[in-house]
């Protein structure tokens, strides 16, 4: 994916949250077992964390500047759906109140 080397300039962690048996976190087991070691590889200390929690509603978070934490819900998606939503968290930095944008790039 093309969005890998431009993670860690974006955000400080990701957070990929799934239950290890549940049919609605099929699609986020599918994106760990086929993303992550690419994401790590380009990103070797960007912080990323895999819980697999039992009973849970799959998510993801980024962390962004000032501790800045944004979520999606990847509920029923399959492992593109959530690569798009892991784009999107990156691609759309929140501005915070005082109207700066927390991307460090920007």
């Amino acid at each position: 994916m093309v969005w890998r080397k431009a993670l860690s300039s974006a955000i400080h962690e990701i957070r990929v949250v799934y239950c290890p048996r549940a049919a609605q976190s099929k699609g986020m087991r599918a994106f760990v077992e086929s993303e992550y070691a690419g994401i790590k590889a380009a990103n070797p200390t960007l912080p990323v964390y895999v819980r697999p929690v039992e009973g849970i509603e799959p998510f993801l978070a980024v962390r962004y500047d000032r501790g800045v934490y944004q979520r999606r819900a990847t509920s029923g998606m399959g492992a593109e759906d959530v690569a798009a939503a892991l784009t999107q968290l990156v691609e759309t930095t929140p501005v915070v109140a005082d109207g700066q944008s927390l991307n460090r790039a920007a």
